[in-house]
């Protein structure tokens, strides 16, 4: 399964999605400005389901702050989201744990998992652990 130039391999979720064919998804690696609802709107759909997973990314992280993002309309996207799942779980490359973003994503009932690559530094992986965050590499 090839992936786009420059995306790292994030084991967990390459072991996922390893098992689906490649036309299943592949059509999503090429979204070319793509467009997401935030607001009202978003907040609306958002409560007619309820997930078991919620599948986000982030921009940044501190251990005083947790995770950040760029953007408050995405941040509120994902907030609005998280009041309907079980388990938040964080995709990221392991880079985004060495920067810090402006808008704290703060998400309720916080973060269960976060998926990552083998580079994740060791302050950021036993912050995660205090915080009873399981972290999958």
């Amino acid at each position: 399964m090839a992936f786009p130039a420059g995306a790292k391999r994030i084991a967990p979720l390459w072991r996922l999605l390893s098992g689906i064919e490649p036309e299943a998804w592949a059509d999503a690696l090429e979204m070319h400005g793509a467009q997401v609802t935030v607001g009202p709107i978003l907040r609306a759909c958002a409560k007619q389901f309820y997930v078991d997973k919620l599948f986000v990314g982030t921009d940044g992280y501190t251990e005083k702050l947790g995770f950040t993002a760029d953007d408050h309309l995405r941040v509120q996207a994902v907030r609005d989201m998280a009041e309907q799942a079980k388990h938040v779980v964080v995709v990221t490359e392991s880079d985004k744990f060495l920067r810090s973003s402006v808008v704290p994503m703060a998400i309720p009932g916080g973060v269960h998992t976060v998926v990552t690559d083998g580079d994740l530094p060791k302050e950021a992986e036993a912050s995660l652990n205090r915080s009873g965050v399981t972290v999958l590499k």
